[in-house]
């Protein structure tokens, strides 16, 4: 025959609850622990993923720095026939990635600093690059004298691409060091809460444990207590006048005042069944008198 919970002594109950729910508190403390710890921002899983990030930023073609768009006006330098067409349609596809770029560089960042140098030094630095190498270069292009290109390219272009490059890292410099300040304070801010998460967590558990095993061993007691009165009035051994002890107003406490005050109707339905039986008694003694009264 299969075993069922309330087979077992409310004592038993009482305490597997609390070694149950001990347990659980602990594992599921103990879980949120190793997710901050592992998801945390310099944590096991972030690492790599910082790496493979970088590694892509390093290796993928730039956009809002236009040095794949200088590299085009500096091939064409000396390109001939279809290759002018080529790279001045490179040139151009250049552009459009560079303004499509950096539309959403300016929509997304929340940084105002970053913001502003973007807007204010390095577009307008970019912007100049274009607007000189439309103007005065892609002109000359497959038409003028070699000399006369080289000398643009020199004295005009390699500038304002110089000038585009030194705005670029001044931003690349402001961009890493607010990454290294967010990634200071999310670290330190994962290490406090991971921090009041072990505590709570050892709080929780010792305290729920304590907590649990004072109001499980209250419970067993009290009720033994209840048990123990109980048999004895079932017995027929017992002193009426004797009471259970009350300082609470819980179940327990109920259930107490309710065998009290069981206990205090038997004991007047006894009192009453005593007088009566003295009385009764009585009056026999009276009549066995009155009897040999008589006889005599």
């Amino acid at each position: 025959m299969a075993l069922r919970l309330t087979d077992y002594s409310i004592r038993f109950q009482l305490f597997l609850m609390v070694i149950v729910a001990t347990i659980t508190t602990g594992v599921v403390m103990g879980l949120g622990a190793y997710l901050l710890r592992t998801y945390r921002i310099g944590g096991e899983v972030h690492r790599p993923i910082k790496v493979k990030r970088e590694a892509l930023t390093e290796i993928s073609p730039p956009r809002i720095y236009l040095v794949e768009l200088y590299l085009s006006i500096q091939e064409l330098e000396t390109a001939k026939g279809e290759d002018v067409t080529r790279l001045t349609r490179e040139f151009e596809e250049h552009v459009l990635a560079y303004n499509d770029q950096l539309k959403i560089a300016l929509e997304s960042l929340t940084n105002m600093d970053i913001r502003s140098n973007l807007n204010t030094r390095v577009a307008p630095s970019g912007q100049q690059l274009i607007d000189l190498s439309r103007s005065k270069y892609l002109p000359l292009v497959g038409k003028a004298q070699q000399a006369e290109i080289s000398k643009v390219l020199r004295e005009e272009i390699e500038p304002a691409f110089n000038e585009h490059r030194k705005r670029i890292i001044e931003l690349n410099k402001l961009i890493r060091n607010e990454i290294t300040l967010l990634e200071t304070n999310a670290l330190e801010d994962s290490r406090f809460w991971l921090g009041l998460l072990y505590t709570v967590s050892a709080v929780s558990i010792v305290g729920g444990a304590l907590v649990g095993w004072f109001t499980a061993s209250n419970i067993v007691n009290r009720t033994k207590v209840l048990i123990e009165k109980i048999e004895t009035l079932a017995s027929g051994a017992t002193d009426l006048t004797a009471r259970i002890p009350v300082e609470s107003n819980d179940e327990i406490a109920q259930l107490a005042r309710g065998i009290n005050a069981v206990l205090e109707r038997i004991q007047g339905i006894v009192s009453k069944v005593r007088e009566s039986s003295l009385q009764l008694l009585a009056t026999a003694s009276q009549i066995a008198a009155t009897a040999r009264t008589q006889d005599n």
